[in-house]
C-alpha cells in the first residue's frame, strides 16, 4: 500500500507540471476561456473519480 501512495504522489506531480503546460496553451488558443475552464475542470474531475477506486475513498 505505501508503494502505491508514493506512485499516486510521483503520478501528481508530474500530471501537474503538465496541467500547467496545458493552461498556458489553452490560455493562447483562440475561442471563449470558458472552454478553456471546461477542459481543466473536467480534466480535474476525470482524476479525482479514477482515485476514489484507487484509495478507496467514499
Amino acid at each position: 500500500m505505501p508503494f502505491l501512495i508514493a506512485l499516486i504522489a510521483a503520478a501528481t506531480a508530474i500530471l501537474n507540471t503538465v496541467q500547467a503546460g496545458a493552461n498556458a496553451r489553452l490560455n493562447k488558443s483562440p475561442g471563449p476561456p470558458i472552454r478553456a475552464a471546461l477542459i481543466v475542470t473536467g480534466t480535474r474531475a476525470l482524476m479525482r473519480l479514477l482515485a476514489v477506486p484507487v484509495l478507496r475513498i467514499s
